[in-house]
């Protein structure tokens, strides 16, 4: 089990802690290049404020040097500074667009009118922020002088540090709660509704990035590159006790998207379902495609749902086969 300590900008703080509603952050960094891989899905991820004097001075009543939230790790994605914004929006810290591309050249020196530079994404769930009032105190060994991140290993740190994570995760769950250390805290509960920490469980936008990141921004399904039309879906839908996770997701063009779900909606699970989709190329396919003798589909996509198998081809020439990895889904498209 492990925690994680980010400093925070005092103003994303505050901007986040008046909008309750945004339960899905981005903790991003300037910098995109350096993967975070200190955390694992579900793990807490806690909001920590500089030290007076580290940054220019926010207000007498600004909870300097305190814990004044969390929430638990999604994941890591390097995305353009649009791409964040198109994804999380609010969820940034900041009110607009381009408030987001001033704040990022402070820190990477003034944008161009044309510069998309990558951040290093942090992708938080389920956050609450503390009232000024109720921040709580440093780690018992976050020194004063100490300026950057910090991450722990709860198996090898001391009792007092434990009991320190042990009662903060408490509240930012509501609740209080055992510790375990040989796997992340969990609480069960519906992917709507209530916040629960689960190993693997992902936010809404934090799915979308990765899946778009794992997909390597490519349609897995037709190869298109044009990000714009380019949708994460999921293998077994939500209504039906899909999750937001990665082994869940597929990278699909937005009208391939549209014909999944569309053949996909009354689908008997555990089942294979053949399902006329007279369009060729709402599946993907090209006139040319469709007209020849092999149906030629996006062949380099990595594949990272469980194994649910994608059958799309013509009525004239066999079935072209694709496995997603998920045991008890067969979807047949014919064109």
């Amino acid at each position: 089990m492990r925690a994680y300590v980010g400093v925070t900008d005092g103003r994303w703080y505050r901007f986040l802690a008046d909008r309750p509603e945004l339960t899905e952050v981005n903790f991003w960094r300037p910098g995109g290049a350096r993967e975070f891989r200190t955390l694992s899905a579900g793990e807490p991820f806690i909001f920590k404020t500089h030290r007076r004097g580290r940054t220019r001075e926010i207000g007498n009543d600004f909870p300097y040097d305190r814990v004044v939230g969390g929430g638990f790790f999604s994941g890591f994605v390097p995305l353009r500074l649009s791409e964040a914004w198109e994804l999380f929006g609010l969820g940034n810290g900041v009110a607009s667009l381009e408030q987001m591309r001033l704040l990022v050249g402070r820190y990477r020196g003034p944008l161009t009118v044309n510069e998309d530079p990558m951040l290093g994404c942090v992708l938080i769930r389920d956050t609450v922020f503390f009232p000024v009032e109720a921040a709580a105190g440093p780690p018992p060994d976050f020194s004063p002088s100490t300026v950057q991140d910090k991450g722990y290993d709860l198996e090898t740190e001391p009792a007092t540090t434990v009991a320190y994570f042990q009662d903060l995760v408490g509240r930012l769950l509501g609740t209080s709660m055992a510790v375990d250390l040989a796997a992340p805290w969990q609480r069960t509960g519906p992917v709507y509704g209530d916040p629960r920490l689960a190993p693997q469980r992902l936010g809404q936008q934090a799915f979308q990035a990765v899946v778009l990141r794992a997909y390597q921004r490519r349609c897995a399904v037709t190869g298109d590159r044009i990000r714009p039309v380019l949708q994460a879906a999921h293998i077994r839908p939500l209504p039906a006790g899909g999750e937001h996770r990665l082994d869940n997701g597929l990278l699909l063009r937005s009208d391939v998207h549209t014909l999944y779900d569309l053949c996909t909606t009354a689908a008997t699970w555990g089942s294979t379902r053949n399902t006329d989709c007279s369009s060729a190329h709402a599946c993907g396919m090209n006139s040319a495609t469709a007209n020849s003798s092999t149906p030629t589909l996006a062949t380099g996509s990595p594949c990272h749902s469980g194994g649910a198998t994608i059958r799309i081809g013509n009525s004239w020439n066999g079935t072209w086969t694709r496995s997603f990895g998920h045991r008890d889904r067969s979807l047949i498209l014919l064109t």
